[in-house]
């Protein structure tokens, strides 16, 4: 009987620990997809910003070879 008390007291002992080490993990995953949509987000914006630089520089040097040819 003691010894079967034991055993399911270690048995619980370990189930804890890997409760513990899930919400650990759960934890350490929400943080890092929540760290990469931001990432991605700014990406986005970046990419955003650079596309519109680059239609304005497409239109300035469209301007400036219309008139620089005649």
């Amino acid at each position: 009987m003691q010894e079967e008390i034991q055993l399911l007291r270690q048995k619980l002992k370990e189930t804890e620990m890997a409760a513990d080490q899930d919400r650990f993990l759960k934890v350490k995953l929400s943080e890092d997809s929540t760290n990469l949509a931001r990432e991605n987000a700014a990406l986005n914006q970046q990419m955003i910003d650079l596309k519109k630089q680059l239609e304005r520089v497409g239109t300035d040097l469209s301007v400036y070879f219309i008139f620089t040819s005649s």
